[in-house]
């Protein structure tokens, strides 16, 4: 028993819950949910990001959608050096991005 009283001695095997690697349902459930919003709400989507002037805004537009459809990357450290990386971006950077990203979803 652990030192509380209560529970399993340490190293036995794991018994019950899910297996490692299952998705959890509640996630994928609403990871579909969101997905079925956004292709609903596209137009809307599409006029507000064309409607921004800013090449930041948009790029940082595109990177807050990018959340609900893309993995999230483990490594806090290289999200910082990223999101770094963009702060130092020209504004005719930051458009030459943007065009490549849309261009390769055409």
């Amino acid at each position: 028993m652990n030192r509380n009283g209560r529970g399993k001695p340490k190293g036995l095997e794991r018994t019950g819950g899910r297996a490692p690697g299952t998705p959890n349902k509640v996630t994928a459930d609403l990871r579909k949910g969101i997905q079925m919003f956004l292709e609903k709400k596209w137009p809307n989507i599409e006029t507000e990001y064309d409607s921004m002037q800013d090449p930041r805004d948009k790029l940082a537009f595109i990177l807050k959608l990018s959340e609900f459809t893309v993995p999230k990357m483990k490594s806090i450290e290289l999200s910082t050096i990223q999101a770094q990386k963009v702060d130092a971006l020209s504004d005719a950077e930051v458009d030459l991005l943007i065009e490549q990203i849309t261009k390769r979803d055409e």
